[in-house]
């Protein structure tokens, strides 16, 4: 089934795992992962110890990308552009695991993500905002795959998993951030995801 997609203006960012791959010659490394979306908001890592994994046909004959929990991360540059909601399908490598996991750093919080806190399960994010939110447990196992939705807007932020509402308050003060670390949670790079 190929299908063509016309995207929306206010989309900044379009990560797909099936196109704008450059990976090292030998090994499927990403170095490399092309914004879709027009904008050149590409992701990056030069280090090749620190470049997740691309595996061909994992999911229903689709690729995806593998962090390996211990140091892998992409970077994304993004100017002065503000990102206000966002949309993940990911899986991690255990529900439970016995340290706490990071997703990705886009706030002002230096401690930008839990995904998930340890063996409590918790989801803590501060996705586009200048708040570490706790999402609490989600009821949805986090080792299968899923959908993350996030949003930041002034007064509002929302957390989804499958559509479902995890997470909500009206209370946001919003964050113009210039950088995405994918993969890693912390500032200072001890919490990577894992999956």
């Amino acid at each position: 089934l190929d299908i063509t997609v016309t995207l929306p203006s206010a989309v900044k960012l379009w990560l797909r795992s099936d196109t704008g791959i450059l990976t090292n010659q030998n090994y499927n490394f990403v170095s490399s992962w092309a914004d879709q979306s027009g904008n050149g908001h590409n992701a990056a890592n030069g280090n090749s110890a620190g470049q997740p994994l691309w595996i061909s046909n994992a999911v229903n004959g689709h690729p995806t990308l593998r962090f390996d929990g211990t140091n892998d991360l992409l970077s994304i540059g993004f100017g002065t552009t503000n990102l206000r909601e966002a949309f993940l399908v990911l899986k991690a490598r255990a529900d439970a695991p016995t340290s706490s996991r990071g997703l990705w750093q886009f706030g002002l919080n230096s401690n930008n993500s839990y995904y998930p806190k340890g063996t409590n399960r918790e989801i803590w994010d501060a996705f586009g905002s200048t708040t570490f939110h706790n999402m609490g447990s989600p009821k949805k196992p986090l080792d299968e795959y899923h959908i993350y939705n996030v949003l930041s807007e002034t007064n509002e932020w929302t957390a989804r998993i499958n559509g479902y509402l995890q997470y909500t308050i009206n209370i946001n003060n919003l964050f113009a951030g210039n950088f995405l670390n994918l993969g890693v949670g912390f500032v200072g790079g001890d919490k990577y995801f894992d999956g």
